[in-house]
Formats: structure tokens, sequence, C-alpha cells
């Protein structure tokens, strides 16, 4: 870790953030407080910009696909996602790694 606090490597830093979603975790690194602080201050101003209610009439929750995009225009360092589900745990080190598959509940 550097004087001013940052780590550059993803695998030792301190600075994360969880999120639970109902069949698995995301974990978020960070190179800084800095960067952590910046995407926190993001997921509490986060509003839903449902383009597809909009556009096809279709309600959809876009808020992991935000959250994602937004880490990684936050983190500059680096980019850190891991998936942690029951039966696995995936590292994603880019952007490009990320296949978002949708399914549906419909009601």
């Amino acid at each position: 870790m550097t004087i001013n606090g940052v780590e550059y490597n993803f695998d030792i830093t301190p600075y994360t953030y969880a999120q639970k979603y109902p069949n698995f975790k995301l974990l978020y690194k960070f190179s800084s407080q800095l960067y952590l602080n910046k995407f926190l201050t993001y997921l509490f101003n986060e509003k839903q910009s449902n383009i597809c209610k909009k556009k096809f009439g279709l309600n959809v929750d876009l808020h992991l696909l935000e959250r994602i995009k937004e880490y990684s225009l936050t983190e500059k360092r680096g980019f850190r996602i891991i998936k942690i589900s029951n039966d696995e745990v995936k590292e994603y080190n880019s952007l490009k790694d990320i296949k978002i598959i949708p399914s549906f509940d419909i009601k």
C-alpha cells in the first residue's frame, strides 16, 4: 500500500463492498477509500432509470447493470468483481468478462 493509502493489488485490498442478490453475492474491490466512497455515494443517490419501461412498456430492474457500469467508471486503477454463489466463485477482471443472461419472472 502506498503512503496515500492506495492499494494496487486487488487480492489484498481492504477496500471492498458486497452486494447480496437472491442467488449470489457480488464483491466489488477498490484501490482506495476515495473510489470506494465515490461508489457508495452513487449507490445512496441511485435512481432507477428504466429505459425498457419507457420504450417497450416492460418493467425491468436494471440496478445490477447500472452498478457494474458505475463501478467500471469509478475504479480507475483496475477492475475486480467477484461473484460468489453456492456452487462457485468467479472473478471478473474487466467489463468485457461479464456476461449477463436475463431471466424472466412474470407475475
